[in-house]
């Protein structure tokens, strides 16, 4: 499923094009050629106006630096993942 939606963060909204291939559970019951492993779900964006999520928090924290702009990257990427998720959930579900 790909689809495009916007982000915000602090003071700005960007754009995200965003891919969700969802997981299906394992198969462990029944013969074994018809049993197989857990898929996990599968997330891919690309930001559509910032080169990376470090510009995008830059552009509004432009102090942050190091181990602190890793962890701000890290927690945005995270926001970020699961409101695709979020949204793939209700467009398979309508």
């Amino acid at each position: 499923m790909r689809f495009e939606m916007t982000v915000d963060y602090e003071d700005i909204t960007f754009g995200v094009e965003a891919h969700f291939t969802p997981g299906r559970p394992a198969k462990v019951y029944g013969p074994p050629e018809d049993c197989y492993p857990e898929e996990f779900p599968e997330v891919e964006y690309e930001l559509l106006s910032y080169p990376s999520l470090e510009a995008v928090i830059l552009s509004v924290l432009p102090e942050m630096a190091g181990a602190e702009l890793r962890a701000e990257v890290e927690r945005l990427n995270d926001r970020i993942c699961d409101k695709i998720e979020e949204l793939a959930r209700k467009e398979d579900s309508l």
